[in-house]
């Protein structure tokens, strides 16, 4: 009897941050490379955008596809226009709906009395700034550390429910009916999840609203999730990835098949 164990794929992590606060967003990633290379997250932020992307439906994607938003708080990231009306709004709706979990990181000295984030539990240790630490790099220890204990959460409630495929070489009907693969084909390197929700979310988007409403009714998705069909599919599409990447949904993959059987019926 033998049992292959599924490689879990890494929870992918959004970094918001000011351009202005370059320096302390890369010495971020340098602590976080060890949760990276462990395959636990995926971090994003704007800089892997290649030259001559269009930047602005990209970072939407990235955004509505992490498990996890990074806020590099600092006075220049509250003083961003761009992050406050688009990173910051949606990246707490998503936090709202139990979508996403947003986690402040608390890097420079800022006033955030009344607003939203003053109500989410920060990083470091009670949301000292990085920069007032006598050693920086223990404080980034630290916030590398509630990170990790949110996404090993996380990981946990993503766990899935149905017993494992087992195969028993000693049945007579597995062995004679599953022929041993002859394929010759290179495996591919796997897709990240921020990688096919942008896919899937530029495929959707252009859909005929119709069509899309097959997608949705095949999948049976639960009506309070979705926007009513007169809603512009702007905001239809990024419902339905939401739901599909939530914990009750049908995962990535799933809705890449129902896609498929919808587009090839």
């Amino acid at each position: 009897m033998s049992q292959t164990a599924a490689v879990e794929p890494p929870l992918e992590v959004f970094i918001s941050y000011s351009h202005k606060d370059e320096d302390l967003k890369e010495e971020l990633e340098v602590h976080l490379s060890t949760l990276r290379r462990q395959r636990k997250i995926n971090p994003w932020q704007d800089r892997t955008l290649e030259a001559g992307t269009e930047w602005d439906p990209q970072i939407k994607a990235a955004l509505e596809a992490a498990h996890i938003i990074l806020l590099l708080i600092t006075p220049r990231f509250m003083a961003s226009n761009y992050i406050n009306d688009v990173e910051l709004t949606r990246a707490l709706e998503r936090h709202r709906a139990g979508t996403a979990r947003v986690i402040p990181i608390i890097l420079k000295p800022v006033d955030l009395t009344d607003t939203p984030i003053s109500q989410l539990q920060a990083l470091p240790k009670d949301a000292k700034p990085i920069t007032r630490w006598e050693d920086q790099d223990e404080a980034f220890l630290n916030v590398v550390q509630g990170i990790r204990r949110v996404v090993d959460a996380l990981k946990t409630q993503q766990q899935p429910t149905k017993s494992p495929t087992v195969t028993n070489s000693a049945d007579p009907v597995s062995s004679s009916t599953v022929a041993p693969s002859t394929s010759t084909q290179t495996p591919t390197t796997p897709k990240s999840d921020t990688q096919k929700r942008l896919e899937l979310f530029q495929l959707l988007s252009n859909l005929p609203g119709p069509t899309f409403d097959s997608i949705v009714y095949a999948l049976n998705v639960p009506p309070p999730v979705m926007p009513p069909p007169i809603a512009p599919q702007g905001q239809r599409v990024p419902a339905l990835l939401n739901w599909a990447q939530s914990p009750v949904g049908c995962g990535l993959n799933e809705l890449e098949l129902v896609i498929s059987a919808v587009l090839g019926s």
